[in-house]
């Protein structure tokens, strides 16, 4: 995975995740995280945590927009139903 992009280049917002939300919340997010794919947990991480847009994701994954947008609702529903 390569993560080359112009220094000057911002993500679109810089995640609040960690401070939105209680160490408990964030326990069980990190350890749901390992029953996603590899694709899954890469793309959940750039978007949520490092604040990569969708666009830069895709750049780095050499995918579409498209499978960005897959991998981050189907992360989604799977974080949420091992959570919940």
């Amino acid at each position: 995975m390569s993560l080359e992009f112009d220094p000057r280049d911002e993500p679109a917002y810089r995640s609040q995740a960690s401070t939105l939300i209680g160490h408990e919340d964030t326990f069980l997010i990190n350890e749901a995280l390992q029953f996603l794919t590899r694709d899954q947990q890469r793309a959940f991480t750039l978007r949520h945590y490092l604040g990569y847009t969708v666009t830069q994701i895709a750049a780095a994954e050499d995918c579409t927009e498209r499978t960005v947008y897959n991998r981050l609702r189907t992360a989604a529903a799977s974080l949420h139903q091992l959570i919940n």
